[in-house]
């Protein structure tokens, strides 16, 4: 896969790092509402005006107290805050919630993983060790390391190859981990933080072939379709996505060749697919060829990643 030159962590990554401490994420929720100083934690060290602390013989004059709110960057990664609770629910050994310490430490592996390019490399399906880190954008020691912390919590398991050989694969709860990654993506492309890159066609691939194994549509389902995202500034954009291929409801493949004679398309900006995706409003997308098949494949992909009741099953 290799490095695109552009420094930082890919997109998304940032955002679902900062995101793994709980009880960062309590005090945000809290403060969406707005809440009194007293009310913070003592040790709190977040984006709240300077106050001090009170002690118990003190009396406060309530005219006085500071109350504090959530700014509009806080605000805005709230979802993605949400979407990793839902994530943590099907973490393979039973739901996680978002206080235990195993919940941080996956939280930190996606965003490691995610953000160096090392998901991006097996996104696709199953490939070799050699492969993986030859396409990740880290050294190689410090890719078998992470390959292998992914191993151990869940998120990448070991599948047979051709002549014995082992390969490494997502497994679901990787998969499931675009649900997070695309709200967090969406934030940092309106308010991109320092250390966090672009959206480019490469995180466009991975972020469609790691959630299609996960879709099902209605058995009537059949035919290709195109998933296109144009990327890039305004007068510069550049088509990038998947084509995918259906049979009776089932996705059976999903590549990164956008063909030309795909029974359907979808077409769209990144901002289109958002809220195609996470809001499931596809109002802003552009429907070619098979209508249906494309409209049911971009509605049944939301509904796998953001509908809550997807998560209960």
């Amino acid at each position: 896969m290799g490095s695109t030159g552009e420094a930082g962590l890919r997109a998304g990554a940032l955002t679902v790092g900062l995101l793994s401490e709980a009880i960062h994420v309590q005090i945000m929720r809290a403060m969406s509402g707005g809440f009194k100083a007293l009310n913070i934690p003592e040790d709190y060290k977040g984006e709240a005006l300077p106050h001090r602390r009170v002690e118990p013989h003190e009396r406060v004059d309530p005219a006085a107290e500071q109350k504090y709110v959530l700014s509009p960057a806080g605000r805005a990664r709230l979802p993605t805050a949400d979407a990793i609770e839902l994530w943590l629910l099907k973490a393979p050994r039973g739901p996680l919630a978002y206080e235990d310490r195993r919940a941080k430490r996956a939280i930190e592996l996606v965003s490691e993983a995610w953000g160096c390019g090392l998901v991006h490399a097996f996104a696709a399906g199953p490939t070799g060790t050699a492969d993986v880190i030859a396409r990740g954008e880290m050294p190689s020691r410090a890719a078998k390391r992470l390959l292998a912390k992914l191993h151990r919590a869940g998120l990448a398991e070991v599948v047979p190859g051709p002549g014995g050989a082992q390969l490494h694969a997502p497994t679901e709860w990787l998969r499931r981990a675009v649900g997070p990654l695309m709200p967090a993506a969406r934030v940092e492309s309106g308010d991109r933080p320092a250390g966090a890159r672009r959206v480019d066609a490469l995180d466009v691939e991975a972020a469609m072939q790691l959630a299609m194994p996960l879709v099902r549509l209605g058995d009537e389902a059949r035919g290709t379709c195109r998933l296109v995202v144009r990327l890039g500034p305004a007068g510069r954009r550049y088509p990038a996505g998947v084509t995918v291929d259906v049979r009776e409801g089932r996705i059976l493949s999903c590549e990164s060749e956008l063909e030309s004679d795909a029974d359907a398309e979808a077409v769209g900006e990144l901002g289109a697919w958002f809220s195609a995706l996470i809001d499931q409003r596809p109002k802003r997308l552009k429907f070619e060829g098979d209508r249906r098949l494309a409209r049911d494949l971009v509605a049944a992909v939301g509904r796998t990643l953001f509908d809550e009741t997807a998560y209960a099953h």
